[in-house]
């Protein structure tokens, strides 16, 4: 069931945000609504289609993985089942009385740590209310029956009333900057970039399809792809090989923008004359 969630203004100029295409952007909003109270969802990009852009065609899962490769979104499996979830969401996105879930989180994983009970998922299903109350994150009249936000008058909140607006938010100031979870967390065939690692044979097409277009296969120079691995490759991280693709294209992207930038300033410069003199040497008169 979608819930009505809030996104504060520090979403619009989060490094991460900004560097990911308009339409990741959008779903990632999107996620927000159709997550769990948790922040979790199952990982069918067929369903968030039809939930997020029911009446557009586009292709959801460029877009997943565009959000996994900015650490947006993470994803784990349980018996044998992927799902997404967003970093930050539990800690963050405060809600009064979460519905159970049959979403599984990851093996071991809470908010504040592997071991730390505060934020636990057996205790997120029944936080105590007054908890909530004392701290100035709600009061009575904003807790309806269903245990659903109000603006006091049993109705939906319409962003008037001052102890909704006191919720902290999904976005606040160090949502993204959540750390990987612990414990026993799937990678799910994650890789590191290695001095070995090549993108797929038609990574050009594959790439077009992500809006980024580097003309004929294989769609880069072998130094192009040595920075790349160098760049990478002391960091250790991992993730799938197709977002490690999505990666390389836009740095060649980005890259490529900048030096056909470069080379226009340059071109400008070198066609500006200075203005002739016509003053006339002595003894010319």
């Amino acid at each position: 069931m979608a819930r009505i969630r809030t996104v504060k203004p520090e979403f619009w100029t989060d490094e991460k945000v900004v560097e990911c295409s308009i339409a990741a952007r959008l779903l990632f909003i999107g996620l927000f609504n159709f997550a769990n109270d948790r922040g979790c969802l199952e990982r069918s990009p067929k369903r968030i289609k039809m939930q997020v852009f029911p009446a557009d065609l586009i292709d959801c899962e460029p877009l997943i993985a565009e959000l996994i490769t900015h650490e947006l979104l993470t994803e784990y499996s349980v018996n044998g089942v992927n799902y997404l979830r967003i970093p930050g969401f539990l800690k963050h996105q405060k809600i009064n009385r979460p519905s159970k879930s049959s979403i599984p989180m990851p093996s071991g994983f809470t908010e504040s740590g592997p071991n730390d009970s505060k934020d636990s998922v057996n205790d997120v299903d029944n936080p105590p209310l007054d908890s909530l109350l004392t701290q100035g994150a709600l009061s009575e009249s904003s807790v309806s029956s269903e245990g659903v936000l109000t603006d006091g008058r049993e109705k939906e909140g319409k962003g008037k009333d001052k102890n909704i607006e006191s919720i902290p938010c999904a976005c606040d100031e160090d949502f993204l900057e959540d750390p990987q979870p612990q414990g026993n967390f799937s990678l799910i065939g994650k890789i590191p970039v290695t001095g070995s690692w090549l993108p797929s044979s038609d990574f050009s097409r594959r790439a077009a399809l992500w809006g980024c277009y580097l003309g004929n296969e294989p769609g880069y120079t072998p130094e192009e792809l040595q920075q790349f691995r160098d760049y990478w490759e002391p960091e250790g991280k991992v993730r799938h090989h197709q977002q490690w693709e999505q990666a390389f294209a836009q740095s060649l992207r980005q890259q490529r923008a900048k030096t056909h930038t470069d080379k226009r300033r340059s071109s400008s410069s070198a066609t500006q004359f200075s203005a002739p003199n016509d003053t006339i040497p002595p003894g010319f008169n």
